[in-house]
């Protein structure tokens, strides 16, 4: 009898242990994610000032390759997205359906311009710009996508788990 008691201990413990095993691994892969997403989000976010807000050129960045979506409806509206495989390597060809298939993770910068003054409008600034001048403004979105289906890319359809998110601007000064 006793020693069933002391298998019984024993089998309750290696479940506990084993479970604390599994929840480290989740969190050290989180972690993982958040520290790869953060890097490459602060990356596309310096790119962005180093350009000034110019997403075509941000796209022929060598480091980069990057599929550039132009909004239809406002043309000021550009959407650049890199898509990672799993150990976040970036991946060639983001428009080709087999590469879309590899990926695990996406960023999407969406970089829009707008006037000034609405950028501005809650600063102590605001009051000093007069409306012929603009200011990019990008948001930055890292987005795990291990189960979506990436058939066509277009930022209004694109659905993943949130891993990070950045806003950034540039003024331009007048147009």
């Amino acid at each position: 009898m006793e020693m069933i008691i002391v298998l019984l201990f024993f089998s309750i413990s290696g479940a506990v242990c084993i479970q604390l095993f599994a929840k480290a691994h989740l969190i050290s892969e989180a972690s993982v994610n958040l520290n790869q997403a953060t890097m490459y989000a602060e990356s596309m976010a310096e790119l962005f000032q180093g350009y000034s807000g110019d997403a075509v050129m941000m796209s022929k960045d060598s480091a980069l390759d990057s599929l550039v979506i132009t909004d239809k409806e406002n043309t000021d509206k550009k959407t650049l997205i890199l898509l990672f495989d799993k150990d976040w390597n970036i991946l060639q060809s983001p428009a080709n359906p087999e590469t879309q298939s590899k990926a695990a993770f996406l960023l999407m910068a969406e970089i829009e311009e707008l006037p000034a003054a609405v950028v501005y409008a809650d600063t102590q600034y605001a009051l000093n710009i007069s409306l012929d001048q603009s200011a990019a403004v990008c948001n930055i979105e890292v987005l795990d996508i291990q189960t979506q289906d990436l058939t066509k890319i277009s930022p209004d359809k694109i659905e993943g788990t949130p891993i990070y998110s950045l806003k950034t601007d540039i003024y331009l000064g007048r147009k």
